[in-house]
C-alpha cells in the first residue's frame, strides 16, 4: 500500500533528529508547512499518495531547513538518471537525495535495444517498506 503525503511528512517530523515526536499529528503537520518542509499542495492534499519526486523535495527541504545540511556541490553523478530533467523544478531535490545516497535509481530495459537505463521514476508512489528504508538512510549517514 502506498504512503500518503501526511504519513511521509509525519514520519520525518516525528524523528528525534527533528524533535517533533511529542507534538500532536495535526500540529506537527502544520509546523512542517510553516517551516517550508512541505508546500501548499502537500498541505492541502495530505491524503494523496506521495510520489518519489515529492518525497525527494520533502527530504531535501528537511535537510536544508531543519537539519541545516549543505547541498552537495557536484550533482553530476545524478546525470545517469535519464528522467532527471523530466521535471525541471524537481532536478535539484532529486539530484541531492540521489547524490547523498538517500534515494536510489530504478533500472529499466529498453526492449528494442536491450540497453539498461537508470531512472528516478519520479511519478511512482512509495510503499511503507521503501519509506522506512529511505528514512533510515536519512538518519544513518
Amino acid at each position: 500500500m502506498n504512503v500518503t503525503v501526511r504519513e511521509f511528512t509525519l514520519s520525518i517530523m516525528k524523528d528525534d533528529h527533528v524533535g517533533g515526536e511529542t507534538m500532536p499529528d495535526d500540529e506537527l503537520f502544520k509546523e512542517a508547512y510553516k517551516m517550508q518542509v512541505i508546500d501548499n499542495q502537500d498541505y492541502l492534499h495530505p491524503d494523496d499518495y506521495i510520489t518519489r519526486k515529492a518525497a525527494a523535495r520533502i527530504i531535501h527541504h528537511t535537510l536544508l531547513y531543519l537539519l541545516d545540511e549543505l547541498d552537495v556541490s557536484d550533482i553530476r553523478p545524478a546525470n545517469v538518471l535519464v528522467d532527471l530533467y523530466d521535471c525541471r523544478t524537481c532536478v535539484l531535490h532529486i539530484a541531492q537525495v540521489y547524490c547523498k545516497g538517500i534515494m536510489g535509481s530504478r533500472k529499466i530495459m529498453d526492449d528494442t535495444s536491450g540497453k539498461t537505463y537508470e531512472i528516478f521514476d519520479m511519478n511512482s508512489g512509495i510503499e511503507h517498506e521503501e519509506m522506512n528504508l529511505i528514512l533510515s538512510k536519512i538518519w544513518e549517514r
